[in-house]
């Protein structure tokens, strides 16, 4: 018999067979490991996918294994991110106007002050989608069952990267990739959220996608999205602000009114603490404060992507929505409740810790792996800053 331990194994059952859904995919890679590998290698080359930027830009590193995601699981994930972005998106716009949430004490007003994104400038302006576009890291636990593991809402990317994906697995797999559902719908998608996102009264918007040129690490992404989109890619030097609207140069050099930004930019708040505007923010926050220009995403919307705030989301679900949430997350600890704080000092072993500001795996600490002096010293943070850490159960990520 199979045993893969405390893992859950994506491709394979607990009896050594392949999961339906898997078996043409693991046929045709048993049968030549190698030839798979190069093969996916030199799609990504043809099609010159590529990531990074300056000495750090490569072809873009693709396991040729897809994930396989059946219909009817599918089905389910689709309706519950669907949920969580509507919920967020009313956290969003409640904290930047009445905060309900706060006044009927679902969540306490520290964690909301507290976030690195939070956008004073943006009280009253957020609107009532700041977040037309998301992105949810999921990872499935083991038993089974995806789960949210964070919440992308300030520059979510990757859409042109999975859609590249796609098209490598249909060179590998052919048979397989036929039965999938297309990618291609979600460019629409994209493109309807960008005509929405214009100021009232404006019936045929002019929209564009500011990036910060070919130095961006995401600069592959920018240009297909742009061309799929049916916008223009427009950089620093493309961009001016004309008394409180925004304008761009067409190819040809003429001038144009941008009514919608979709920014992709590095930057991506109106103020750096202690340093003032940003560039971005000089540029768009005075047409977006008088109505004359909309953003996908908008200032402030990462606000969402606070650690903090992940802990309380099924909370906002159950408060915005009445309902259940569709789809879990790791329980998380909110570590300036005193309770929670206990816990962690009595069993730093049996959770992650991590700093709610932090990206990239930066100030995390994973209780079963780390030493008994890293433990210790880790307790002494966030005892000392409790406000600042979450902890989370210790889940199995699937193989």
């Amino acid at each position: 018999m199979y045993d893969p331990g405390e893992i859950f194994d994506e491709g394979i059952d607990a009896d050594g067979q392949a999961r339906p859904a898997y078996q043409e995919v693991l046929d045709a890679v048993a049968a030549d490991p190698a030839g798979a590998l190069a093969r996916s290698r030199a799609v990504v080359r043809k099609h010159g996918i590529r990531f990074g930027k300056g000495d750090a830009e490569q072809d873009f590193v693709l396991d040729p294994i897809p994930r396989i995601i059946d219909g009817a699981e599918w089905a389910e994930l689709e309706r519950g991110l669907a949920q969580r972005a509507r919920a967020l998106n009313a956290l969003l716009a409640d904290a930047y106007c009445d905060r309900r949430i706060v006044a009927e004490g679902v969540i306490p007003e520290r964690v909301l002050n507290g976030a690195e994104y939070m956008e004073p400038e943006m009280e009253g302006l957020a609107g009532e989608r700041p977040a037309a576009v998301f992105g949810f890291d999921l990872v499935r636990g083991q038993d089974g069952r995806f789960v949210v593991l964070e919440d992308n809402s300030r520059t979510p990317s990757g859409m042109a990267y999975a859609t590249a994906a796609r098209g490598v697995s249909e060179v590998l797999f052919p048979g397989a990739a036929g039965h999938a559902l297309s990618l291609d719908p979600v460019f629409g998608w994209l493109a309807q959220a960008v005509r929405e996102a214009a100021p009232d009264g404006v019936e045929d918007p002019v929209g564009v996608l500011l990036s910060d040129g070919p130095g961006n690490s995401a600069w592959y992404e920018h240009v297909i999205v742009a061309d799929r989109i049916g916008v223009p890619v427009v950089q620093p030097g493309d961009v001016e602000l004309r008394g409180e609207e925004v304008w761009f140069r067409e190819p040809d050099g003429s001038p144009r009114r941008a009514d919608v930004v979709l920014r992709r930019t590095d930057a991506d708040r109106i103020t750096e603490p202690g340093e003032g505007k940003t560039w971005v923010g000089e540029l768009l926050y005075g047409p977006l404060r008088s109505g004359t220009i909309g953003m996908v995403n908008t200032f402030g919307s990462g606000l969402a992507d606070d650690k903090l705030v992940y802990a309380y989301v099924p909370e906002a679900i159950r408060f915005y929505l009445g309902e259940e949430p569709l789809v879990p997350q790791i329980p998380t600890l909110d570590c300036a409740d005193g309770v929670a704080l206990e816990r962690v000092v009595r069993s730093p072993q049996e959770l992650v810790i991590k700093p709610r500001s932090e990206s990239g795996g930066i100030g995390v600490v994973v209780g079963s792996q780390a030493t008994p002096d890293e433990l210790a010293a880790c307790v002494d943070l966030v005892t000392g800053s409790p406000q600042d850490y979450i902890a989370q159960e210790i889940v199995s990520f699937s193989s």
